[in-house]
């Protein structure tokens, strides 16, 4: 009798961790319909630690050189991606492009709304390279010293929810320190992927520094 009331209450566990991770996977991936986006091979989903790090100074190179059309293809090609200023991102306030909407951004002349401002709460109305300049590549990431792999290389006031919204995914920090102890010039760039079709796509851009 103690073993079947343990196996009821077991399968109940399983359903609620079920159900509870569905939800959050759907609120991380619900997009808009669109047409899918060029694919290429990305690293595979079981890729070791190096090629996921070499992917990474790939897509630098690409937001480096404002190339939207290269970063495009690695993104993923059904949930799209994310840009947030700030760790604490907001699937709801935060830009969002699917493949074929970011290789064309360049093109459109209207700024778009990327989120708030820290602080003030003001939107942050910016054209795409304009953004790309303040809140992706502010600092020269492609030779941060510290590169940290599915840990958080920084945390600071904003709240940090790249696992609770993406589960499952794998991501990249490249943390750029502050200068001294008492300095708060610390930046961080975070680049989040998950599996599509046994290969790792990019779904979300994340900047991170310090707010008050």
């Amino acid at each position: 009798m103690k073993k079947h009331i343990i196996s009821i209450l077991c399968l109940i566990l399983g359903l609620v961790i079920g159900v509870g991770g569905y939800l959050i996977y759907d609120l991380a991936t619900s997009v808009p319909d669109r047409e899918l986006g060029a694919e290429i091979t990305g690293p595979a989903a079981g890729a070791s630690n190096q090629e996921l790090v070499e992917q990474s100074y790939n897509v630098l190179s690409y937001i480096q050189k404002l190339d939207y059309n290269s970063l495009s293809k690695l993104v993923h090609p059904e949930y799209g991606i994310y840009f947030s200023p700030y760790s604490n991102i907001n699937l709801t306030s935060n830009q969002w492009f699917s493949s074929d909407m970011l290789a064309m951004i360049d093109k459109v002349e209207n700024p778009f709304v990327w989120g708030v401002y820290d602080g003030s709460g003001e939107p942050i109305s910016m054209s795409a390279d304009e953004y790309f300049s303040r809140f992706v590549y502010d600092r020269n990431f492609a030779g941060a010293p510290i590169v940290t792999i599915d840990r958080i290389a920084k945390s600071g006031n904003s709240l940090e929810n790249t696992v609770e919204l993406f589960p499952g995914c794998r991501f990249v920090d490249f943390y750029i320190p502050a200068q001294n102890e008492d300095a708060l010039d610390w930046s961080l760039l975070r680049l989040i992927y998950e599996e599509h079709n046994g290969s790792l796509y990019l779904v979300a851009i994340v900047h991170n520094e310090y707010t008050v």
